[in-house]
């Protein structure tokens, strides 16, 4: 282990940290020693993630991978990435739709409606519907200005995806968004095999 930590270059060290948490289950070792492997493997991987971009994005990914990160600091983290726009933190931004604070699941999405492709602000529509009343109805009310030409041909292909939640998160999208040529699609999705789906599609 202190060989691996000892190594500068981030992908020979995740490397060396990979195999030897692959060992663990031929080993007895302390939990705290367990953890140890664990915190040096994320940051490893945080840092092979980012070795090309500036301090500022690796920081505010590293944050935002921190269970231990208070909300205002993941706040924080978000608003730089909103203005970065770091592809490589897409997936670090996306994780917070799921935060426990409403405000980082919130400042995620908007985050994420930044980057301004249809993948990630249907990302950002999984909000919709957020069990905070508040986070859903922004959400919603952002879609309309934000969502880029090509959203309606993303939610018709989710419409008709395997994904049940997919599904009805893009119902509810094609509704916000009014699309005339879009009704046929709701149609046909008032006869979907999820409920929820249905529900979503006759609003």
């Amino acid at each position: 282990l202190e060989e691996a930590e000892r190594e500068n270059d981030p992908a020979k060290r995740l490397a060396l940290l990979q195999e030897l948490k692959a060992r663990f289950g031929e080993l007895t070792i302390e939990e705290t020693l367990s953890t140890r492997v664990a915190t040096a493997i994320h940051k490893a991987e945080e840092e092979s993630l980012c070795k090309d971009a500036s301090p500022a994005i690796v920081r505010s990914i590293v944050v935002l991978r921190d269970p231990q990160s208070a909300p205002t600091a993941k706040l924080g983290a978000l608003s730089t990435l909103k203005v970065l726009r770091e592809p490589k933190a897409q997936d670090a931004v996306a994780d917070c739709l799921t935060d426990p604070s409403p405000a980082v699941r919130l400042k995620a999405a908007e985050a994420l409606m930044e980057y301004g492709d249809a993948p990630s602000i249907f990302r950002a529509m999984t909000l919709l519907g957020d069990p905070v009343y508040e986070v859903g109805a922004r959400i919603a009310k952002w879609i309309p200005l934000r969502a880029p030409k090509e959203m309606v041909g993303e939610l018709k292909k989710r419409l008709s995806g395997p994904s049940p939640q997919d599904r009805r998160i893009a119902a509810i999208g094609l509704g916000i968004m009014d699309e005339e040529n879009a009704v046929s699609n709701l149609s046909t999705a008032l006869k979907d095999e999820s409920p929820d789906v249905r529900r979503a599609s006759a609003v």
